[in-house]
């Protein structure tokens, strides 16, 4: 909740806590307001209407259970306060520029949904972690490639979108921050880069095998972290 800046729901959360004492209902219950607010954060919608709807709406209709939450969120499908659907989410994943606190927490909470309990390191808490820009915002000083104008403009587009994003345990040094994919990953000098700060992170750990970084990969990490999304965390119901 504060990662995402959503404490508006802190109420609500409350009111669940104290009206229903089954905790596998709880439990049902918060995946699904979880599943909410996350993509609508992903499609950038409006938290305007949140105050209304959690503490007016929610409580005082008393919907304390995971069903009546759903016909609840469900009676707002064509208004301001509505659960954006599968194919929403998909552009968004793709299209969307967050804020840096808000891709973190959403690539956060990806990484840890996919963690299994029997690796052998816990994730660390999300104060621990960064976010990296694979592609640097400054990818012009090393990263070469001859394109035109709209070719320019569409790849500093992708670059702030999720497909080009991860979480990382240190900030890497400024001196390679901006390297060429190859020192990026591997460091250079005494300074360590990518293999180093985000090996273990399952969401990354495959593309680090890559010996290219470009818009084609952007796209397809978009779409793997959507199916991710959809398949394991954040369901309709």
């Amino acid at each position: 909740m504060f990662a995402l800046d959503t404490a508006t729901i802190i109420p609500y959360v409350l009111y669940v806590l104290k009206s229903n004492p089954s905790e596998e209902e709880r439990d049902s219950l918060f995946r699904y307001l979880e599943s909410y607010l996350i993509r609508r954060i992903i499609c950038k919608e409006t938290t305007k209407g949140y105050n209304q709807l959690f503490r007016a709406s929610l409580i005082n209709n008393e919907v304390s259970s995971i069903e009546k939450l759903i016909e609840e969120i469900e009676k707002k499908s064509d208004k301001v306060n509505f659960m954006p659907d599968d194919s929403l989410l998909e552009e968004a994943f793709k299209e969307s520029r967050l804020t840096n606190k808000q891709a973190r927490g959403v690539l956060y909470l990806l990484e840890k949904s996919i963690r299994s309990d029997l690796q052998s390191t816990e994730l660390k808490s999300i104060s621990e972690f960064s976010l990296e820009h694979v592609m640097p915002k400054k990818w012009e000083n090393h990263w070469v490639a001859s394109l035109s104008i709209e070719e320019k403009n569409l790849r500093n587009k992708k670059l702030l979108t999720l497909g080009n994003l991860t979480i990382i345990t240190n900030k890497l040094n400024s001196s390679i921050r901006d390297s060429s994919w190859h020192d990026k990953k591997v460091g250079k000098g005494k300074n360590k880069g990518l293999s180093e700060y985000s090996r273990g992170i399952e969401i990354f750990n495959k593309y680090l095998e890559l010996d290219d970084w470009n818009e084609e990969v952007i796209k397809a990490r978009a779409n793997e972290l959507y199916s991710l999304a959809t398949t394991n965390v954040w369901k309709l119901k």
